[in-house]
């Protein structure tokens, strides 16, 4: 009873969602949407067995497999749900035309029709079956306690062949089981790569036959057998899914130099790493044997991984200990190498022959990309759009990971605006005279600042233009005026980026919201001057190039305990963009698909979000406090973009020591009850609404009589020190939310000296604690807004 009540609890976050994926025939809640959809005018009734007829020769017997696999995982859902399944049988019918492929994957087109005769299923191969019966699951329906399927016809096919989720597991090793569970979403999700993330700086997680020490000396006892390997293999196939393994070289080898330390470019001793970021171990690449070793890698990869590319990372390398060896710097002389991003090709083009031998093809992040590389490589772009167009206009096949980074937490709707070739407003040549220009720095906690340029004029109808270092100037889109403040926003890298300027004379002062946090900006004034110009060189050929792309997933903050978590249901707005390409861009239906597949895919895939939720809080305070902290969870977000690795770093806990069972560690990625409670405090602010500002009463209310329990409590330690933190500032936002509202319906007079300070407040109520983020301030924020424009204007 007691998991029964937390489950609902949960869903209660989400404005009390049922389990159906849909909420009527007029509104299917896919996700990916497919291509075009035909309701039709009823429901078929899903029974216990199937009566399955096969019209293709090919491929009969996994054919039948495919399907009982998929009928064993509704019936096993409807007896989670407790749903009594009618006796007898449902119909399906399939035919398979084995239609034409392209250069890496089946052709996945299919056509799904669901009529009172039964299922049908045409498909181009069998994987575009794996995604018809995808389809199918998200489109079940619990109907007074019998499972349904409302009457369609579906046409679907992905705009991009190459859809992935990468899965570090190098950094934080998972177990076989977790990995197949992440599989059975990826199918629900249509993807159809998986890219494993095998070695990194902290272990080596690939067991060699030949190469016994990077496993006994560098893996820490933690790493995937050949056999397990071949398991996880042939199961992601079964779903349609390509395993794509990846091994770093030359840099990100801290745990290969542990096992193999003469191969490496600097004579020292060398130890496991536990610390997070760019470490300098390089391998030589002018010795011999490091080809030797990578070439009987590559032979004994091949024999395990049927897919015929593998990533060799690439990225990140830190050319320290080449500028520092002698020998290095001699053979760059002799062999007129001119610089490190030189030697860097030297190397990648001699492992690319090895792969050839082997005949395999080779993939890289975009620190690979050389005018001279070979156009057998692809790219995969971490750095952003304009290095994946820039490999894409040169010729290579190239995949997007920019803006789908999940381990950063971010909102859906910045996944759901990540076109992987976005269409940008051009940038004038030639600005007015009216325009100011200013240089701009933000200082973070880790890393640089981040610095730039920017012009733009008092008038707010003209465009502001932004340009960050080394990137090309970019169109802002702008946002009301709020307390003198000039406001506009972009995404960027590092999530949607909002500027707040206080202009005054030749400086201005200001915050910049990365995320959902703030950062301080520092701008001064310059003399004008010219702005880097994107060049337009979006063509067919370049959109040919530009293959798909992959959510990924790094693990330095996440674990066994929080990888459900993390990626789902977020990973399907990704699957979207990269299935549905631009024809869906509607964010409010996605919120509403989303929200829906929080509770369904826990119940139909056996996903472990929500359960893994509850489970970081019943650790943190027990089964007596578990309502308490799941209202807090109802007020905040953890820190977006990487602001938890930038506390980390000042605090010198950014690494593998640092424990990931804290109140932060039990959030999902983006607060959506707070989405729903701005979209009603704004609906109250235009129509009055009584219903509406009831809710958000209620929900001050209960921040405040919560912080009261939960400090009244006597729990010992720092975990429990930080969540009376979080709530005593949840408690502060709420009542000066209540204050608020008090102050518009009584129409009280106010002026600006006065909601300039409420509105630093809220800033500072919105300052991280725990790694925290206390969402509910923008509540608070909206209030001062109207305020401003409405009690102010009236005053006047």
């Amino acid at each position: 009873m007691r998991v029964h009540f937390i489950l609902v609890f949960l869903f209660a976050l989400l404005s009390s969602i049922s389990f159906s994926v849909y909420s009527s025939t007029e509104e299917l809640m896919l996700m990916p949407y497919p291509q075009s959809v035909v309701q039709g005018d009823g429901y078929y009734q899903w029974r216990t067995k199937v009566k399955l007829k096969i019209q293709s020769e090919k491929d009969r017997e996994r054919i039948a497999s495919i399907v009982n696999r998929y009928k064993a995982q509704l019936n096993a859902y409807a007896v989670r749900e407790s749903i009594e399944l009618s006796k007898g049988y449902s119909k399906i019918k399939v035919y398979i035309s084995e239609g034409g492929n392209s250069d890496l994957f089946p052709d996945e087109r299919y056509n799904l029709k669901i009529t009172r005769r039964g299922i049908s299923i045409k498909a181009e191969s069998v994987e575009g079956l794996n995604r018809a019966l995808s389809t199918m699951l998200q489109l079940s329906e619990k109907r007074e306690n019998q499972l349904y399927f409302p009457y369609v016809e579906i046409n679907d096919a992905p705009k991009y062949t190459w859809r992935g989720l990468l899965l570090d597991t190098s950094r934080n090793y998972f177990s076989v089981a977790t990995i197949k569970r992440q599989l059975d979403a990826m199918a629900s999700a249509k993807l159809n790569v998986f890219h494993w993330h095998l070695t990194d700086d902290q272990g080596w997680r690939l067991e060699s036959k030949r190469y016994p020490r990077l496993t006994s000396v560098a893996s820490e006892g933690q790493y995937y057998t050949q056999s397990q390997i071949r398991d996880v293999i042939a199961y992601a196939a079964d779903r349609g899914i390509q395993v794509l393994p990846e091994i770093d070289f030359p840099g990100h080898t801290s745990a290969f130099a542990v096992a193999y330390p003469e191969l490496m470019s600097k004579d020292m001793e060398y130890s496991m790493t536990p610390e997070w970021g760019v470490h300098k171990p390089l391998l030589d690449p002018t010795n011999p044997a490091v080809y030797e070793l990578i070439d009987g890698l590559v032979e004994e990869m091949t024999e395990l991984f049927p897919f015929p590319y593998i990533h060799i990372g690439g990225d990140e390398v830190n050319p320290a200990h080449w500028r520092e060896n002698r020998k290095i710097q001699q053979f760059m002389k002799e062999n007129n190498i001119e610089d490190f991003h030189g030697l860097h090709l030297y190397f990648n083009e001699r492992v690319a022959k090895i792969f050839q031998k082997h005949n395999r093809k080779l993939i890289g992040w975009d620190e690979i990309l050389h005018d001279d590389l070979s156009k057998e490589f692809v790219v995969q772009s971490w750095r952003g759009h304009d290095s994946l167009i820039d490999a894409a206009s040169k010729g290579y096949k190239s995949i997007l990971s920019t803006g789908f980074y999940l381990d950063q937490p971010q909102s859906a709707a910045y996944h759901y605006r990540n076109f992987l070739v976005p269409e940008k407003q051009p940038v004038p040549s030639l600005l007015p005279e009216n325009y100011s220009y200013w240089s701009f720095r933000i200082p973070r906690k880790r890393g640089s600042a981040v610095t730039g340029k920017l012009a733009f004029s008092d008038d707010s109808a003209d465009p502001v233009i932004i340009e960050f270092r080394n990137k090309p100037a970019e169109v802002a889109n702008q946002s009301e005026h709020f307390l003198g403040m000039k406001v506009f926003w972009l995404d960027t890298w590092m999530g949607k980026t909002e500027f707040r300027l206080n202009m005054v004379e030749d400086k201005s002062k200001g915050k910049v919201k990365v995320g959902n946090a703030f950062y301080d900006i520092h701008l001064t004034k310059i003399k004008p001057e010219k702005f880097r110009i994107r060049e337009n060189v979006v063509n067919t050929q370049l959109q040919k190039n530009v293959i798909g792309g992959e959510a990924a997933l790094w693990t330095e903050l996440v674990d066994e305990n929080s990888i459900d978590n993390r990626l789902w249901p977020r990973v399907f707005v990704v699957a979207e963009r990269l299935w549905s390409g631009k024809n869906h861009v509607d964010e409010e239906f996605m919120y509403r698909r989303l929200e829906q597949l929080v509770p369904w895919s826990e119940a139909m895939l056996d996903l472990k979000h929500l359960k893994q939720s509850e489970n970081r809080l019943l650790d943190l305070a027990g089964t007596d406090l578990l309502a308490s902290l799941l209202m807090l969870q109802k007020a905040v977000e953890p820190g977006h973009y990487y602001h938890r690795h930038h506390e980390k770093s000042v605090y010198h806990t950014y690494s593998r020591r640092d424990t990931l069972d804290r109140f932060v560690d039990s959030l999902p990625a983006e607060n959506l009850y707070q989405k729903r409670l701005r979209e009603r405090l704004i609906s109250w602010l235009g129509n009055k609404n009584e219903q509406d500002i009831r809710v958000i009463r209620q929900f001050f209310n209960d921040a405040i009589k919560n912080q009261e329990y939960l400090s009244q409590q006597t729990i010992k330690g720092q975990r429990f020190a930080e969540v009376l933190e979080i709530s005593g500032n949840a408690a502060s936002v709420a009542r000066m939310g209540l204050n608020l509202i008090e102050m518009i319906q009584k129409g009280e007079e106010v002026d600006h000296p006065r909601i300039s300070a409420l509105y630093k407040q809220t800033v500072e109520q919105r300052r991280l604690l725990g790694e925290t983020v206390c969402t509910a301030a923008e509540l608070n924020e909206i209030l001062l807004k109207y305020i401003e424009s409405e009690l102010l204007s009236h005053q006047k």
